[in-house]
């Protein structure tokens, strides 16, 4: 089904949060990357992206909600549709860490703050995706996408979640790589 992020993507995914311990997002999102399960592109990005921000909020601060977040993000995220960044304008990982955000803050759509943290940290992401020119790239949106999560996080919120350096190991894998010309690339043989 359209849409729906495959069973197998989901588990692989799960698997690996649970078992992570650490609250480095930027890293546990490359692991989750690096995962044979994982595509270079498809919709398993947008949990990929929520996992990853979750897992490492909930190691810091609350582990024993771990589980639950990633339930909740689960169910959130595979209703998000395939290739939603042409046909609705906003990327599906963007998409996952607005949802991250959301569960960390506990927001509603009657809570005037929740709401400008949850908007705040999706525009700043969406800002940033709208200045890449090139075909679409799950992995660079899924980076830009949790840094983006961290930033607002670490700036609204107070806390304290590390934002690690990005090296980008996938473009090997992407026929329309943008090389240099994304932030990610620069380490990587493009």
């Amino acid at each position: 089904m359209a849409g729906i992020i495959p069973a197998d993507k989901l588990k692989a995914i799960m698997d690996i949060c649970t078992a992570y311990e650490d609250s480095d997002a930027l890293e546990l999102a490359g692991r989750l990357m690096e995962d044979p399960a994982i595509r270079m592109h498809g919709p398993e990005h947008h949990f990929l992206t929520a996992a990853a921000i979750l897992t490492a909020y909930a190691n810091k601060y609350c582990p024993k909600s771990k589980y639950r977040f990633l339930k909740m993000a689960s169910h959130r995220t595979v209703r998000i549709p395939v290739a939603v960044c042409a046909i609705y304008g906003t990327c599906g990982a963007l998409m996952g860490a607005g949802t991250a955000v959301s569960i960390i803050i506990q927001a509603n759509p009657f809570a005037a703050e929740t709401l400008q943290i949850v908007n705040k940290a999706t525009a700043s992401i969406q800002n940033e995706l709208s200045g890449y020119n090139g075909i679409r790239c799950c992995k660079r949106s899924a980076w830009a996408s949790v840094k983006g999560a961290l930033g607002v996080l670490n700036t609204c919120e107070g806390i304290s979640m590390p934002v690690s350096d990005i090296c980008c190991h996938h473009s090997f894998k992407h026929n329309a790589c943008i090389g240099k010309r994304c932030p990610y690339c620069h380490c990587a043989d493009a």
